[in-house]
């Protein structure tokens, strides 16, 4: 009977024990929340379902959800946002810079070929590194995933942002545009060469930069063509003339001063600027916007008739991950990262041009509302990098040979031309 008792006794103290141990891993143990780690942000809706489905993102520091810019905040709550619709859904970010060895594009080709579990399934990708990674085979098409790409509400050089060998690779979320910025005491802008010629206010550029974009920029708004009817690269020598006849004259009058040749990136000759050591500066929309000074407004650039032509570029949204079975949830955070409600606040912030023509309707300031519209109507997307960088440099050599004054502007064109067809 005592044996009996003790056992009894035993199991009861077991019993207890056990329950107190429950009691105490109910009140320690920790709500569900938020996950963010020390090298990537998460956003991670609870679920009482054990499993999570991860989305990986790729994209460059400036676009980074954070709580240092007020884009960055936009964007982490727009995250937020969808990962609170989709529950057991995960968002993973990884910043990738733009250039470098480790690079968006560069990183990406490797993971595709040595660790294609790794490779994200949306990535931030401007569309210079858009063309070499859809050559490279490592996007796959938004074909017959998503009608949003053929609304009529994209701006016509965001919609060909995306596009490449007659499909869509990327849903546009930002853009950039070469433009004049100019010192707000300039009564008359110089709309033409014949207006900036016969002026008295200082324009510079990166002169000193093989790979600047302004030389290229009047010669194509000089009626100047990149490839052949063969679709070979080509130069004209009459627009080269007429682009480098400006260089020579405006050089000559000082308009363009001769130190200008020193100004070796965008971010030397936005100093200058900003020092007043010129009136105006060739530089990119998305600086002017970052870095916006009360005492500076923006236009488009002066071309030779007076007609609008903006260089333009602009970054997409691209599907990475060809293994991924389903890419409808990929697809459908690419289409909420890119509509009209977040881009009216998320654009507007980071000073990037909107690629949507509502997004303007949600505009309030009537001025930015006219020079946004006025640069979209004239913008040109950059093609064919590789072609554009190597024309790039032929023009630099062409422009300082004329700026330093070795060179007059035909001869220069000549040269150019003959640099271009040597093997």
């Amino acid at each position: 009977m005592k044996r009996h008792l003790r056992i009894f006794v035993t199991v009861g103290l077991l019993f207890l024990t056990g329950c107190q141990i429950a009691s105490q891993l109910q009140i320690t143990q920790a709500p569900p929340t938020a996950v963010r780690t020390p090298t990537m942000s998460s956003y991670i809706k609870p679920t009482a379902t054990p499993s999570v489905t991860t989305l990986r993102i790729w994209l460059p520091p400036q676009f980074a959800p954070d709580s240092k810019s007020e884009s960055g905040l936009i964007l982490q709550k727009r995250l937020d946002e969808f990962v609170s619709r989709r529950p057991g859904v995960q968002i993973e970010i990884r910043q990738k810079a733009e250039e470098g060895s480790a690079s968006l594009i560069n990183s990406l080709v490797a993971a595709s070929a040595a660790a294609p579990e790794a490779v994200p399934d949306l990535i931030a990708l401007p569309q210079s590194q858009l063309q070499v990674a859809v050559l490279k085979g490592v996007l796959h098409p938004y074909d017959g995933l998503t009608e949003v790409i053929d609304d009529e509400d994209w701006f016509e050089y965001a919609h060909q942002l995306g596009r490449l060998q007659n499909s869509s690779f990327g849903l546009p979320f930002a853009g950039d545009a070469l433009v004049l910025v100019y010192h707000s005491d300039i009564e008359s802008l110089p709309i033409s060469y014949t207006d900036f010629l016969s002026g008295t206010n200082t324009l510079i550029f990166p002169a000193g930069d093989p790979k600047g974009f302004f030389p290229l920029s009047l010669y194509l708004a000089s009626g100047g063509s990149i490839y052949d009817d063969e679709g070979k690269v080509t130069i004209n020598i009459e627009p080269l003339t007429t682009t480098l006849s400006f260089f020579d004259q405006a050089t000559e009058k000082r308009l363009i001063p001769p130190w200008v040749i020193q100004i070796q990136s965008d971010d030397q000759g936005w100093q200058a600027l900003q020092d007043n050591r010129a009136k105006m500066a060739a530089t990119w929309l998305s600086r002017y916007n970052q870095n916006n000074h009360k005492d500076y407004l923006v236009t488009t650039l002066p071309t030779p008739d007076g007609k609008p032509y903006t260089l333009t570029t602009g970054w997409v949204w691209a599907l990475a991950n060809p293994h991924r079975s389903d890419q409808t949830l990929v697809v459908e955070l690419a289409e909420y990262l890119s509509d009209t409600e977040f881009q009216s606040n998320w654009n507007l912030a980071s000073g990037y041009l909107p690629t949507r023509k509502s997004v303007l309707e949600n505009w309030q300031d009537s001025q930015l509302i006219m020079t946004t519209e006025k640069i979209v109507a004239s913008a040109n997307i950059i093609t064919g990098i590789d072609d554009i960088n190597r024309l790039s440099s032929i023009f630099y050599k062409a422009t300082m040979s004329v700026l330093q004054g070795e060179k007059e502007a035909y001869s220069a064109a000549e040269e150019a031309i003959e640099s271009l067809n040597q093997p």
